[in-house]
């Protein structure tokens, strides 16, 4: 997978993002869900970057010996950066009666959604650490919300199995993800909410701000 500036929180955020899309498709009237669940996701990835670009840009605008003053506000890096902390408030918040996290929701959605079965494999599609994801499957199992069976193709090895309070949660919680996010979209049109979604789209994994000469 291509790192892009931002390092391990950037890989994790172009798995998460491959989830969202995977949620959406099965899902596909929440839209709304899809559109800022994937712009929080997208957000890790990039706005470390943006924000450098900002304060570089700020960096060079120089008179004389002055600096400019800067809206530090106005700027793009601290609008979404403002942003995503406001959509993660309220997808924890909504989550945290489930006794989910946003992260154990993400490996839940892997395992449910995209037919990852071992520890490794999550590991590998989220972009986490094997050890971090562990610990986060223990404790789904201890929730009762993931279990462990044979391998249909190998008797002696296991793999991850949702069970029914699980399968419970995931046709639940993307419900629960749209009256969180209903309020944050009150001041939006559908075709703004659209047109948001446009736009992010072009913020693209890999991409590597240019920097001002």
């Amino acid at each position: 997978m291509t790192r892009c500036p931002g390092g391990r929180t950037s890989v994790i955020a172009q798995s998460q993002y491959q989830i969202a899309c995977k949620l959406h498709a099965k899902f596909p009237h929440h839209s709304k869900i899809y559109t800022f669940f994937s712009f929080l996701l997208k957000l890790h990835c990039h706005f470390e970057s943006l924000t450098a670009w900002t304060f570089h840009t700020n960096d060079q605008a120089t008179v004389g010996s002055e600096m400019t003053k800067h809206d530090f506000k106005a700027s793009l890096g601290f609008q979404l950066t403002r942003a995503t902390t406001i959509v993660q408030h309220a997808v924890d918040t909504a989550l945290a009666p489930y006794d989910l996290t946003r992260i154990s929701w993400i490996v839940l959605s892997a395992i449910r959604f995209d037919g990852k079965t071992s520890v490794t494999e999550v590991a590998k599609y989220v972009g986490m650490e094997r050890t971090a994801v562990s610990r986060i499957i223990s404790r789904l199992e201890q929730q009762h919300v993931l279990a462990r069976g044979k391998c249909p193709s190998d008797g002696r090895a296991s793999q991850l199995q949702v069970t029914d309070k699980g399968e419970t949660l995931c046709q639940t919680v993307p419900e629960v993800i749209q009256s969180a996010m209903s309020p944050l979209l009150m001041d939006l049109s559908p075709n703004q909410v659209r047109e948001l979604g446009q736009v992010l789209d072009r913020i693209q994994p890999g991409q590597t701000p240019s920097w001002p000469k």
